[in-house]
């Protein structure tokens, strides 16, 4: 694995090595869609409202996107909703990614369905996820990077590092080069399985099916030494912004 210093401009983005995941294992998970492409991922926060990341949707161009929701294909299936709102935090940041993460509302109810589309489960306010915790990401993103997307939903499963440790690897390398109390690291010391292009926005789970994260920024793809950096869902900051907004 080459270690460039070039960030990708979607940083973290696509799913490296994983494994091909059904989507009754993960309903949550969604295809924010640009003109029909894959874009982005996201997660069902209740029967009107998507999670993402705000890098996701920076132009605010409601019209050009759409949800597809219960598929494991980006492509095809499931249930295809209009976008009739975008919400970014007000403080994110697009040079250092510092509050990434956005709502958006769809024009109908989402029908929820057992086998395959749900909402997710936020984790409490203030709770931290204990480092070396093996966290799952989901995301149809590219297999490489620089690649295209992956068809089929994909998941890894990476460990939590110490936010320290994370800062270190991360100061004296290009843009962003910050790593905030609105972010939370992880990834295997010899790089490998990671997300990449098309993963940002993903939903970031514990073992107990909590959202933890939201997929934002790396260095490359599963490039040892540098971990992924998700936006960290127990913030107070992330969380107000969450449950203000759901409201309307």
């Amino acid at each position: 694995n080459n270690i460039t210093t070039v960030f990708a401009d979607k940083a973290a983005s696509r799913i490296v090595g994983g494994k091909i995941i059904d989507i009754s294992k993960c309903g949550w998970q969604v295809s924010l869609q640009t003109f029909g492409q894959h874009l982005c991922g996201g997660s069902i926060i209740n029967d009107h409202w998507i999670l993402t990341a705000a890098q996701c949707v920076l132009d605010g161009h409601a019209e050009t996107r759409s949800i597809r929701v219960g598929s494991s294909k980006h492509g095809s299936g499931g249930d295809l909703y209009n976008i009739t709102k975008i919400v970014k935090h007000p403080k994110y940041d697009s040079e250092t990614f510092d509050f990434d993460i956005a709502l958006v509302r769809i024009d109908d109810s989402i029908k929820y369905k057992v086998c395959s589309t749900r909402p997710v489960k936020i984790i409490e306010e203030g709770l931290e996820t204990p480092v070396g915790t093996l966290v799952q990401i989901t995301g149809w993103g590219a297999e490489q990077a620089g690649g295209p997307d992956y068809p089929l939903l994909k998941e890894t499963w990476t460990p939590i590092i110490e936010q320290e440790i994370c800062k270190e690897r991360y100061a004296n390398v290009g843009r962003p080069s910050k790593v905030t109390d609105r972010m939370i690291c992880a990834g295997f010391e010899e790089g490998g399985e990671s997300s990449c292009t098309g993963d940002s926005g993903s939903p970031v789970m514990d073992r107990e099916r909590n959202l933890i994260g939201v997929v934002s920024w790396g260095l490359d793809c599963g490039s040892a030494n540098y971990p992924e950096v998700f936006t960290k869902i127990s913030h107070p900051e992330i969380q107000a912004f969450i449950k203000e907004n759901i409201l309307y």
